[in-house]
């Protein structure tokens, strides 16, 4: 690649506030685990209610964040203070806080403004409540922690020595609480459909032998690759094909496969077959989908997930010495958009947007490789998962309903996940994360079509404000290479690939280059 001058990245760091978000009531025992807050940026996801007012569920969770960060303790006696207001710090005020009540209700008058629901709707804000004469405590509740729906994840302020917290409550527990909901509660509204198209560009290879991959005007496949000392790219060259959607890459160079969805709702493929690397008439692998594939596995055991037309999550596996690919089997589950599969085979674990915009998870879970029954990790998102880090410390992004990238991270022996967080931002389409934990960092499309990033820069993990990095692009953004060498990808407005990269000691990123081609929107 030519190098060109280097435009100066703006640097300014402003630490972010930080911690996760967690909710509570009064005195319980036999719980699980405590799972302790960690660091994150976070923001109010709303904040439009009024006192007795009608309220969304995020902001009720964004209310009780706020004592989970201030680490209020429990007290029958005293009241703390923050930009909520003034409350009671027991189980009863913790709960009025988060609701945005006009006064600290206690358990025996708080039933006024709830109303009864059924354990299998219980959703994130709403609460188990007991009052009788051996206890008097309400929870939030914020999730199940079991398919069978019998460990509520709860956050709650529940007792002396301890603080706001979230916790797992054995179902024997749990079972002598009843599910309560708020009278002025509301949902928050659903937004299904990302803004724009993803008009990904496919990167693969190490530096100076990278090739990129899209899906070009016609709806064919169309590839270009460095081919100079310089890193310059080859003109765009067809490689065949009729497809829907964007190109999935896996293999090494020599023997890559290319996946996608073709025209007819069917996969199909095509995959370097001599020693000149040319590739293969384009193949039905079967299936009926509506996503981009995600393939994971090597040559030989790789598994093919998409969404199918029905919204469930549908596979197909090689199998046999020849590599040929079984018939579609579904996974069940309700999705929106593509779905991301992490972990390695016997603990693969797939996660994707619900049809209500949360965050919904499948796992293996048992020596044949089962999937378990598809659980809400809660969230209101606008586009696909991000997920990184290992099993016991991943991280999931996303957009979130207000275009703020969010986050939810793995914390705890369990594996729980803590309730989604703003991390700030205006983007469009689907946010890319690159580098290890605590050097993260993230891209996507800003709202005015330019790159715009945040990054890691303190040991708690908290990130930067979000800053421009030039460009006008139409779609998602492609990173490759480690920090001090990156390599930006987009599609560009006028259907062109285009590029930046680090240079200079300060890995600042060039201005933004074309890449020739005519990419499909």
């Amino acid at each position: 690649m030519h190098t060109t001058p280097a435009r100066t990245l703006v640097r300014t760091v402003t630490a972010l506030a930080a911690t996760a978000v967690v909710l509570s009531g009064l005195a319980a025992t036999s719980v699980l685990t405590a799972s302790p807050a960690l660091a994150a940026t976070a923001r109010p996801a709303v904040a439009n209610s009024t006192v007795d007012g009608q309220i969304t569920r995020s902001e009720v969770l964004t209310r009780a964040q706020s004592w989970i960060d201030e680490h209020v303790p429990y007290s029958q006696n005293d009241s703390h203070t923050n930009q909520y207001g003034t409350y009671r710090q027991d189980c009863s005020g913790y709960v009025s806080m988060a609701w945005h009540l006009g006064t600290s209700r206690w358990t025996g008058n708080l039933g006024e403004v709830m109303h009864d629901v059924a354990r299998s709707d219980l959703k994130a804000g709403d609460v188990l409540f007991r009052h009788d004469s051996t206890q008097q405590h309400v929870a939030l509740f914020l999730r199940w922690n079991d398919s069978a729906h019998t460990q509520p994840v709860v956050l709650e302020e529940y007792d002396y020595g301890h603080n706001a917290e979230q916790r797992t409550w054995a179902a024997n527990y749990a079972n002598s609480f009843a599910p309560k909901r708020y009278n002025r509660i509301v949902d928050d509204p659903v937004q299904r459909e990302q803004t724009t198209a993803r008009s990904t560009v496919s990167v693969t290879g190490g530096a100076g032998s990278r090739t990129m991959f899209a899906r070009g005007v016609g709806g064919d496949v169309v590839a270009s690759w460095q081919n100079t000392e310089l890193g310059d790219y080859s003109p765009w060259a067809s490689l065949g094909g009729k497809i829907a959607g964007q190109v999935t890459v896996t293999g090494p160079a020599g023997a890559r496969v290319l996946f996608a969805r073709g025209t007819g709702g069917d996969v199909v493929a095509s995959w370097q077959n001599d020693a000149q690397g040319n590739y293969s008439a384009w193949t039905s692998l079967g299936g009926n989908i509506t996503s981009d594939v995600t393939v994971v596995g090597e040559a030989g055991s790789r598994i093919l997930y998409a969404r199918g037309v029905n919204g469930d999550v549908v596979t197909s596996w090689q199998t046999g010495n020849l590599g040929d690919y079984t018939p579609w089997t579904s996974l069940g589950g309700n999705i929106v958009g593509n779905v991301t599969v992490t972990g390695p085979a016997g603990a693969r674990v797939m996660f994707a947007r619900g049809k209500n915009g949360d965050v919904v998870a499948s796992w293996q879970n048992d020596a044949q490789g089962n999937y378990s029954a598809w659980t809400s990790l809660g969230g209101n998102i606008t586009s696909d998962v991000t997920v990184v880090g290992e099993g016991g410390s991943r991280t999931l992004y996303a957009r979130g309903a207000g275009g703020d990238v969010v986050t939810s991270w793995q914390t705890g022996n369990l594996g729980d996940y803590t309730p989604w967080t703003s991390l700030g931002g205006s983007i469009t389409g689907n946010v890319t994360v690159t580098g290890p934990a605590g050097a993260r960092v993230m891209f996507a499309r800003g709202k005015n079509g330019d790159v715009v990033a945040s990054w890691q820069n303190t040991a708690l993990g908290d990130y930067s404000p979000w800053t421009s990095l030039g460009g006008n692009i139409t779609g998602d953004v492609t990173v490759v290479g480690d920090a001090g060498s990156r390599i930006l990808y987009a599609r560009g407005v006028n259907g062109d690939a285009v590029a930046s990269w680090q240079t200079g000691a300060l890995g600042d990123y060039t201005p933004w280059t074309s890449l020739g081609g005519k990419l499909a929107g």
